[in-house]
């Protein structure tokens, strides 16, 4: 089993400090380090659980790789989008309130999106 460490889940900092109250507390940014559970074995991926990322699972499901530029028809509108270890990114389809990415993708994945062949 991996060794424990105290690793804050909000910033990253792994310099805990005990509270008055004997709980730990990041040292960095003062969030409770009580609920943390990061181990040496996923410290590089930032404080996510040990699940294994699945987005390679998903690319291929279309037939893609990561990283891969594609071309999708999303009603009736091409866009360049690819898939990427931290998700799904889409080229031309800006929107300053709203992040449109994970709306694509659902998208893709509810038929309501196709991949086409790039014309260039």
């Amino acid at each position: 089993m991996a060794e424990r460490i105290n690793r804050c889940s909000h910033c990253g900092c792994d310099e805990p400090i005990l509270g008055i109250d004997d709980k730990l507390y990041c040292n960095n940014c003062g969030m409770s380090l009580e609920n943390s559970s990061v181990t040496n074995r996923n410290r590089a991926n930032d404080g996510r659980s040990e699940t294994k990322n699945k987005m390679a699972e998903v690319a291929k499901l279309f037939g893609k790789e990561l990283k891969e530029r594609f071309c999708i028809i999303r009603y009736g509108d091409r866009y360049d989008a690819r898939f990427l270890e931290r998700g799904f990114e889409v080229y031309g389809l800006e929107n300053p309130y709203v992040d449109m990415d994970s709306f694509v993708l659902m998208d893709l994945l509810t038929g309501w999106a196709e991949i086409v062949e790039d014309e260039d």
